[in-house]
């Protein structure tokens, strides 16, 4: 079995995520752990004991040096944090966040705002729309909707393409993988969810409550099915198997630097599978197709801009759920059901300090795929796919292969 740390610690690090996890599943009825590969049982019983083993892996780790010592310090330094809050520690959310996450997180600025709106204000009156960008924004978003009762077929409307992109171009699956069921349901404050079953097997739902539009949805469907997380999740299981991944990585958590890769590079499926780019051949979308979901990343990123001020706000400058929704609001085009989703989303005890890792994390991936030499794209799909990665070592294995400074939040 591959290993970053002896086989003792690496076993007694496995653990304290999973005792982790199971101590914040009893403390706010939220499991850290959404899958895992080793299906190792947590025998830690208090946060203590968790905290002393991770204070003794992460000395550990800081003699190992390299990816491996780099990963484990950073991974336990997460642990350690959430394990304070979960203590009843007061820590700053920009400090958990960053101690977290590994991200610095500030309030976007206007001029990215009027930058993005400039990319979609073209194309959306090149379709005919007039207004503000906001009331165009709502009412191409009207155009195109899909009806509650239709959102699971156009899923799998998707899915096989994206399936089979996925496969040609990024990433070997097992034969074995796949989805077995696409559903709705309601009273949910995230838009879509993967959850891994095992075995290779996933099952996709995803928010009826909240407004869906084709363009908006299929970059989607790729975030939570192919190139996105059921595609990590097979992978990952595959390479475990296989002795190719380390214990180290053999899991998926909430609230460890990982997030970010995890979040972001779904984020950026559909611009991997070529579904925006008119130069990359699809036969089965047309050029139309292109440019609405295209357009359909561009509101998304700009949805995801207030959602994440919204966030800091509340969270740092200890704004009210009703500002906090007024100002996404105030957008002209998210409505009141996905604000208060958002507000429940990013105060949730377990979900806060998770939620700027999508922002952040789109634009960390971006940056790289986009600054990667194209002849290399494979070298970049082993990186991103096939090594565990937290924020910091991920920028720190760009930057090698650009020969410069990889700078992925400059401009967010």
């Amino acid at each position: 079995m591959k290993r970053y740390l002896d086989e003792e610690m690496s076993h007694r690090y496995l653990d304290c995520i999973l005792s982790l996890s199971r101590y914040s599943q009893k403390q706010y009825d939220e499991a850290l752990i959404l899958a895992n590969y080793s299906h190792a049982e947590p025998t830690m019983t208090t946060l203590d004991e968790i905290n002393d083993n991770l204070e003794q892996i992460q000395k550990t780790a800081l003699t190992l040096g390299g990816h491996g010592g780099e990963y484990v310090f950073g991974m336990t330094e997460a642990m350690k944090c959430f394990a304070q809050v979960m203590q009843g520690d007061t820590i700053d959310y920009l400090t958990r966040v960053k101690r977290i996450q590994q991200l610095e997180m500030k309030r976007i600025p206007e001029e990215n705002f009027c930058r993005l709106e400039d990319k979609i204000a073209e194309p959306l009156r090149n379709l005919g729309y007039q207004g503000q960008i906001g009331e165009m924004i709502a009412s191409w978003i009207n155009d195109t909707a899909i009806a509650p009762e239709q959102v699971t077929i156009a899923a799998k409307e998707f899915l096989d393409n994206a399936k089979a992109e996925t496969l040609a171009q990024i990433v070997d699956l097992p034969p074995e993988d796949g989805i077995d069921a696409v559903s709705g349901i309601r009273g949910v404050f995230w838009s879509g969810f993967s959850r891994y079953l095992g075995n290779f097997r996933g099952d996709l739902t995803f928010n009826l409550d909240r407004p869906w539009a084709r363009p908006l949805f299929a970059n989607i469907l790729c975030h939570e099915g192919y190139p996105g997380h059921q595609t990590f999740y097979c992978r990952w299981d595959q390479l475990f198997l296989r002795g190719d991944l380390p214990l180290e990585g053999a899991f998926y958590a909430y609230n460890t630097p990982t997030n970010a890769l995890f979040e972001g590079a779904p984020e950026t499926g559909l611009h991997f599978l070529g579904w925006d780019d008119e130069t990359v051949e699809t036969p089965y979308l047309t050029s139309k197709d292109k440019t609405v979901f295209a357009l359909g990343r561009h509101v998304l990123d700009l949805q995801r801009m207030y959602q994440n001020n919204a966030c800091f706000m509340v969270n740092v400058e200890n704004a009210s759920q009703k500002e906090a929704v007024a100002y996404m609001t105030g957008s002209g085009f998210l409505t009141e059901v996905e604000a208060n989703n958002v507000y429940r989303f990013f105060t949730h005890p377990v979900q806060s300090t998770y939620y700027p890792c999508y922002y952040y994390g789109r634009w960390m991936i971006y940056e790289a795929y986009e600054a990667w030499p194209k002849d290399r794209r494979n070298e970049f799909f082993r990186l991103l796919y096939d090594t565990p990665q937290t924020t910091d070592t991920f920028i720190k294995n760009v930057q090698k292969v650009l020969g410069e400074t990889f700078a992925p939040f400059a401009k967010c």
